[in-house]
């Protein structure tokens, strides 16, 4: 042991003062453990804390995107379905009442006074007329045709009548089974060629006269092109039946043409809307590709018949009723789609929104939270 002014170093003192250097490291060594610890601890509850919070905005936001997407898209579908199914019902009650008339006068041809019928004039271009047509084997008028045509133009003024109170109207019509045409509309000029000759047409290679023969009921067509201004439209055709003769078929038609082209302006932020018909196939759709593209008839398929066993399944109910809103995988994307029924003609109208647009709102959330944890 070394003495150094009386402190004998190596002795009493020098354990002593080891003791007091190991008490101050151990003392410093568990002060930083536990701050190590809290910090950590502080580190993880705020990370924890972060996590819940994201997954809470995610929750809230997700569960009220979902409770507006439901109340809302289900909502408007129903009533654009409905104001489209109203104009289709219009169209059958014109279809029906003109069915009563004509079943009337052709009942009873002995106590009807003939009407006058004439061709389409030009001139008139612009005003409602009742005008006739005539396939080409009939434009030679017999006696006995001439007389039901006389009994047919009895329905002139109500068929000028109906004509006028639609404004999406193409036609009011008759069709006798001898191939003479009453047609009244205000556009005389469509009936003429253009080197100035009248158009011969047949009503009985129509769809719709050989569809209300074939079903003896009343029927609507799919979409048409109309034979004198290539507009597209819908026809409701009616058999006239008398004891068990085929007298006439009427029918009126309704241009499609503002619901193709509401249909085809209805794709905005995300969503649109199409009209399926009562085969699957998609009559209206601004789609140019994929599965809601419109296709002619022999190249449409049946969407009912979907391999997407779910898409298949909205579509088939929504032929039938009103459907809920439901999240459906199709064509590597999510969509909210719902349905709703046009009774009238048998078709449907689909809604569908782009679920990736419908989260843009927990998106921005999330992304605002973290800018503020940052700052």
């Amino acid at each position: 042991m070394k003495k150094i002014k009386n402190i004998v170093i190596g002795g009493i003192e020098n354990k002593v003062f080891n003791l007091i250097l190991l008490t101050v490291l151990l003392t410093s060594a568990a002060f930083i453990a536990v701050m190590y610890y809290q910090n950590r601890m502080l580190s993880d509850l705020n990370a924890e804390t972060t996590a819940r919070q994201h997954e809470a905005i995610g929750a809230v936001t997700s569960s009220v995107m979902d409770t507006v997407v439901n109340e809302n898209m289900g909502r408007t579908t129903q009533l654009e379905a409905m104001i489209a199914n109203e104009l289709f019902h219009g169209l059958e009650t014109r279809v029906r009442m003109l069915g009563d008339y004509a079943r009337k006068l052709f009942a009873d041809p002995e106590e009807v006074e003939p009407a006058e019928y004439a061709a389409p004039d030009p001139a008139t271009n612009g005003q409602v007329r009742t005008q006739l047509i005539l396939a080409d084997e009939a434009q030679e008028i017999s006696p006995e045709l001439d007389e039901r045509l006389g009994i047919a133009a009895n329905m002139s003024d109500m068929m000028a009548s109906l004509f006028g109170a639609s404004e999406v109207t193409n036609s009011c019509f008759i069709a006798l089974p001898e191939g003479a045409f009453l047609v009244t509309d205000n556009r005389a000029a469509t009936k003429y060629h253009k080197d100035g000759t009248i158009i011969s047409y047949d009503p009985r290679t129509r769809p719709w006269y050989q569809q209300a023969v074939e079903e003896k009921d009343l029927i609507f067509t799919d979409v048409e092109v109309d034979a004198f201004t290539g507009d597209i439209g819908i026809v409701c055709a009616m058999p006239i039946f008398i004891r068990g003769k085929l007298e006439a078929v009427v029918g009126s038609d309704l241009f499609l043409t503002s619901m193709r082209d509401a249909v085809q302006a209805s794709e905005e932020n995300g969503g649109f809307v199409c009209v399926i018909n009562q085969n699957g196939h998609v009559v209206f759709s601004p789609k140019t590709e994929g599965v809601f593209k419109v296709l002619t008839s022999s190249e449409a398929v049946d969407l009912r018949e979907s391999e997407n066993q779910e898409f298949a399944a909205l579509i088939t109910d929504a032929l039938k009723g009103q459907t809920d809103v439901r999240k459906i995988e199709l064509e590597d994307s999510t969509w909210y789609m719902c349905g709703a029924p046009l009774e009238t003609v048998g078709w449907a109208l689909i809604a569908s929104f782009d679920q990736a647009v419908v989260n843009q709102p927990e998106v921005m959330l999330q992304e605002t939270y973290g800018q503020i944890q940052e700052g």
